[in-house]
């Protein structure tokens, strides 16, 4: 072998062993994104109907599915093992729940251009204790809004297209069969075992709904005492995110004729006005005079109905404003 055979061999040899190199110090997100983007690839040289953002939705909600096993978590929490919280962690450990799901959706979907954001269901028990949550995705393409249960596999088809939010929940139970559901995965299949419901956000009549963090979410009192339990402990806006809104807290069956509302705040972060409304009646606060602690607001009137909302005006020089509380209470 002379010696021009030999350099090219050896250089062939390093740039095979710089390629490996590359391949294995690629992080575990990295891999899912590059396995997502060939899977989209290779179906979309023989689908030319189906829409690419339909395609690669699926592609990343099948992904997660496989990679983020609510099983596998559901283990590590009964043998003590620490949980994952980052989506690399939980690919790395393969395990995660609808959380970790749709945080890994997101993060996925985002480096492939995908326009996505979550949709939040705080579903409300006989009592605050037995109140429970579910978080999903919705994917816009076509002008519109179509919603993915990343965790059962599932999505809603009616008249042929993948449904919103809106249609499904305006349906109500007449869109359980337009569901379309990885029914083999073994969490859904446990899930069901134990008497449970995958889809209780599709017709539950108390369900408070957040898309893109934007809803109102009901607090019910102890003792005139609100706390959120399963439930966003903040109010405001807290992205710049076109697509997210504002929360809003609805505090219900307060006493007529409360005059004092007081607010035990955690942190706060932006800028704006708090605002407490009461039918029209309105009480406006700078959330500059908000501090960590126990907050004493005086409404300008005692409630005449029982119910009081708490929201943010945000200042446009700020761009987000919310306020991060424990507990709030009347008097």
């Amino acid at each position: 072998m002379n010696n021009l055979a030999r350099y090219v061999t050896v250089l062939i040899y390093w740039l095979i062993c710089l390629e490996s190199r590359a391949e294995s110090q690629a992080t575990e997100t990295e891999r899912f994104v590059s396995d997502v983007q060939a899977q989209v690839a290779q179906l979309s040289q023989r689908s030319k109907t189906l829409p690419k953002e339909f395609v690669t939705a699926v592609a990343i909600m099948n992904g997660v599915q496989s990679r983020l096993s609510s099983l596998n978590y559901a283990i590590l929490k009964r043998q003590g093992k620490p949980t994952p919280n980052s989506t690399e962690e939980c690919l790395a450990l393969r395990a995660g729940i609808c959380g970790n799901h749709i945080a890994a959706f997101l993060t996925v979907a985002d480096q492939l251009g995908i326009r996505a954001r979550p949709v939040e269901f705080y579903i409300s028990g006989p009592s605050s204790a037995n109140n429970t949550s579910h978080i999903c995705v919705e994917v816009y393409y076509n002008q519109r809004w179509h919603l993915f249960d990343v965790t059962w596999g599932t999505y809603f088809v009616f008249q042929n297209v993948v449904a919103s939010i809106e249609q499904i929940r305006k349906s109500g139970t007449k869109s359980r069969d337009w569901a379309v559901t990885n029914q083999s995965d073994l969490w859904y299949l446990q899930w069901k075992d134990a008497g449970h419901d995958p889809l209780i956000y599709v017709d539950h009549i108390n369900v408070d709904i957040l898309r893109g963090r934007k809803g109102a979410i009901r607090l019910r009192p102890n003792n005139q005492t609100y706390t959120p339990v399963h439930q966003p402990n903040f109010f405001g806006l807290n992205t710049k995110n076109q697509d997210y809104g504002a929360i809003q807290v609805l505090l219900q069956d307060t006493k007529v004729g409360s005059n004092i509302v007081e607010l035990k705040v955690l942190g706060k972060a932006g800028g704006g006005t708090v605002v407490l409304s009461n039918g029209e009646r309105q009480t406006r606060l700078p959330m500059s005079t908000l501090t960590v602690g126990t907050n004493i607001i005086h409404l300008h009137e005692p409630t005449r109905d029982a119910k009081i909302t708490i929201s943010i005006d945000v200042d446009p020089a700020f761009g987000v404003g919310y306020v991060v509380y424990a507990s709030i209470q009347t008097k």
